[in-house]
């Protein structure tokens, strides 16, 4: 890893709770990893609710609210760095999904693990967020898709 990497914490071993037996580790700052799993998690949640109500849609409005959810992923309503995202990270259930990112751990643990061991967890996350955004400075918004850029010619 670079020194950049270094500086801003990358290198810093896990945190580590220890809840019921079992050992988790916190990652010590949230990734570019950390952030994309938070949108895609957030994503496929809407997909899923969209898929569970498909035979309440005719075709037709099944069509175009997919083309919506399709819409609002792709003008970024799902990264890290929104609005909606933001203000869902500061729930319980958004804490607990930004958490079960930077463990690794399912959604259930995390959440068991914020009602027993709240303090020792908002701690751990507050510690992170201190390292990854210094100064209290926004996430920078993700790199747009590369997917619809013309490639560079090669010589």
């Amino acid at each position: 890893m670079s020194e950049r990497a270094a500086a801003f914490g990358a290198l810093n071993p896990p945190k580590v709770i220890e809840h019921r037996g079992k050992t988790y580790r916190v990652a010590p700052v949230m990734t570019e990893g950390t952030l994309l799993r938070v949108e895609e998690r957030l994503y496929e949640r809407a997909r899923a609710a969209l898929k569970g109500a498909r035979e309440l849609y005719a075709d037709a409005e099944y069509a175009a609210e997919v083309a919506k959810l399709r819409a609002r992923h792709e003008a970024g309503e799902f990264a890290f760095s929104s609005e909606k995202t933001l203000a869902h990270l500061g729930t319980t259930e958004g804490a607990a999904l930004l958490l079960s990112c930077m463990m690794d751990a399912d959604l259930g643990e995390v959440l068991q693990l914020l009602t027993e061991r709240e303090a020792d967890v908002r701690e751990l996350l507050d510690e992170a967020v201190e390292l990854s955004f210094p100064k209290g400075s926004p996430p920078r918004p993700a790199p747009e898709p590369r997917g619809d850029r013309p490639r560079p010619k090669r010589r």
